[in-house]
């Protein structure tokens, strides 16, 4: 584990930020002439105490960003599949292969585990026609010791062999006005690495409960992990977890702040002060960004963390996590020289992008980065070794869009600026060595840029179409499919880049409503069968029905079903209406069962004629008809 950077300064900045009540705003801001260089790359500082915290904070360093926040908007991806005594089945869309993604819908090709706010269901879903609820697990089973069930809520989960792992989250809220009824911690207790055995008033948890489901009728609880911060995101491949997790760090009396906590056998320790890392080029620091790696078999793992200002996305490849974090820099032109009365100012954004290198549960930060423009969400990053390309757009005076290019040591290697003037991204997909980006202002310009060179990128080719691609899904490496709208109706199109100087769309499919999907925020939301050229997303939208003897506006829900052909294009092969019950997120297959699933209920239908076989409650209502574990 290494011992790169420590937050001591960060918790300087920090005091004197929360020297009020913990605020949130809308972006952090730093003052700048210039001194924010976004081509460099580099390491963290290093600290070794308690002592070295406590001496810095003495000096008083000044800060305290709060974050620029981003949400996901739009994003693509490819599906993988498995086999249960060759019962072919789907698996969530994951953005690289072999590294899977939480979600709240997971299967073995036998079972499926949904989970909801407080608990995870699982149903015996093959064969279809006796699909039915097995059991139920309360979050009260898997709770942490004196730690309130209220308190929790479950985020997601995996499924790795007779592994159901549980992803879970605590917050102890804090009085907003008024005494704050904390334990102060003194410099001996931290010295003796101070541990509790409950969260403290203000403070956020993300939970790692691995359970064994060998025999699904008993499941068995192993062990519970944990460190502090709510959740930003968290991946698993064969035989490792890796979670991410943020926090601010709160100060509320001389000797009170909230720093980074681990969890394990129902204690709470301080995170050593040689695994909080400090970045020299961040000025106000009031957040620490946490990673946690899982070995699953038998619980061991490291943790490491990060002081920050903004909140962060992250990508996995199979070496390195990294996360990246926006923020506007300021810079001063000159004043009101009439009145001297204000000064004249403009802004940029700038991300700074940290790598975390893995190796099995081994976690090293190694190194950082920045790039000028914001991140869309996690497929605007993708690294083919050893580099890691990003798109960004960038907001100044005209907006505009970028890619880098940067090496080992995050520093930028090859660029292509300014492309596209007045739009934005709105969707990425990196394929090889080309990445293909979509932008919109009134039309969707594809454009096909050629990555092979990484210090020169170059565009070969761009198509311009009506409306625009929320997220681009590939098939095979000629062609891919777009999600996306125009005149506020979904646009299914497939477009050709078997010559990257040439792209063309074959053909496209809008519905003839208007209506919206989660397809277009949510790539777990998109299954794509690659062996039946199969696509499935959902699909909502307002009609009038007369089945109350008058006319009034319904609320519809579908899942609608297309085949997908390189040759002959997009058909529609059918719709699967859910409108009884809430929106359908999700759809997969197990076998020749197609199943689509809303936050209440589960519906399965024949894959080959969508015909109706079953569906069944099984969340937000009609709950005292279950079986409930609560595991010891």
């Amino acid at each position: 584990m290494n011992q790169v950077g420590k937050f001591w300064a960060i918790i300087v900045a920090v005091f004197v930020a929360a020297a009020s009540v913990v605020t949130v705003t809308s972006y952090m801001v730093i003052s700048s002439d210039d001194s924010t260089n976004p081509s460099t790359g580099g390491l963290l500082d290093s600290f070794h105490g308690y002592d070295d915290l406590f001496a810095l904070l003495e000096k008083g360093v000044d800060g305290g960003g709060y974050g620029y926040s981003i949400w996901d908007t739009n994003m693509a991806e490819r599906s993988t599949y498995g086999s249960t005594d060759d019962r072919d089945y789907s698996s969530t869309n994951v953005q690289v292969e072999g590294i899977d993604e939480l979600d709240f819908v997971k299967t073995d090709g036998e079972r499926i585990f949904l989970s909801s706010y407080a608990n995870i269901t699982i149903l015996e879903a093959y064969p279809p026609e006796d699909m039915a609820v097995n059991a139920v697990i309360d979050i009260g089973g898997i709770c942490p010791a004196d730690i309130d069930a209220n308190d929790m809520s479950i985020s997601g989960m995996f499924i790795s062999g007779d592994k159901l792992v549980v992803i879970s989250s605590a917050n102890r809220w804090y009085q907003y006005y008024g005494y704050y009824d904390y334990h102060i911690l003194s410099l001996s207790e931290l010295s003796d690495g101070f541990s509790d055995t409950e969260l403290r008033e203000g403070e956020s948890f993300t939970f790692v409960s691995v359970l064994d489901i060998s025999d699904i009728d008993d499941p068995v609880l192993q062990y519970t992990k944990g460190m502090s911060g709510w959740l930003i995101d968290a991946r698993m491949t064969a035989e490792c977890a890796y979670i991410v997790s943020q926090e601010y760090s709160l100060k509320y009396d001389e000797n009170d702040f909230l720093i980074p906590r681990t969890y394990s056998n129902g204690i709470f320790e301080l995170m050593p002060p040689e695994d909080i890392n400090f970045d020299p080029e961040t000025e106000e620091c009031g957040q620490f960004l946490n990673i946690m790696s899982i070995e699953l078999e038998s619980g061991d793992g490291e943790s490491e963390s990060i002081v920050t200002d903004s909140y962060a996305q992250m990508y996995m490849s199979h070496s390195a996590i990294y996360l990246a974090m926006p923020k506007w820099i300021e810079t001063f032109i000159g004043n009101d020289m009439a009145n001297d009365t204000f000064n004249i100012t403009t802004w940029r954004t700038v991300t700074t992008i940290h790598k975390i290198e893995v190796s099995g549960t081994e976690l090293r930060v190694s190194a950082r980065g920045d790039v000028e423009g914001r991140l869309l969400n996690q497929f605007s990053m993708d690294e083919k070794a050893p580099y890691l390309r990003i798109a960004t757009t960038e907001d100044e005076t005209e907006r505009t869009n970028n890619v880098f290019v940067l090496n080992e040591d995050l520093e930028i290697i090859g660029s292509l600026e300014g492309l596209a003037p007045t739009e934005r991204i709105y969707s990425a997909r990196f394929m090889g060595d080309m990445l293909y980006l979509v932008t919109f202002r009134q039309i969707d310009p594809l454009f096909a840029i050629d990555l092979s060179d990484p210090e020169h990128p170059e565009v070969l080719g761009e198509l311009k179409i009506p409306g625009f691609s929320n997220y681009l899904h590939p098939v095979g490496e000629t062609h891919l499919i777009g999600v996306g709208q125009q005149d506020s109706k979904i646009k299914i199109s497939l477009f050709d880049v078997t010559d990257p100087t040439m792209p063309f769309e074959v053909d496209n499919y809008t519905t003839e409503k208007n209506g919206y999907s989660a397809a277009l925020y949510d790539h777990k939301a998109v299954l794509f069968d690659v062996e039946r050229s199969r696509l499935v997303i959902p699909f909502y939208y307002e009609d009038i029905s007369n089945e109350r003897h008058y006319a009034y506006w319904q609320h519809c829900s579908e899942a609608l079903v297309f085949d997908i052909s390189v040759d002959s294009g997009i058909s529609l092969f059918g719709r699967i209406d859910q409108t009884s019950n809430n929106d359908v997120q999700r759809s997969l297959y197990i076998d020749d069962a197609l199943y689509t699933i809303s936050d209440s209920d589960i519906q399965a239908n024949g894959y080959d004629d969508l015909s109706f076989i079953r569906s069944l409650l099984y969340g937000g209502y009609s709950y005292d008809y279950r079986p409930i574990l609560y595991l010891e």
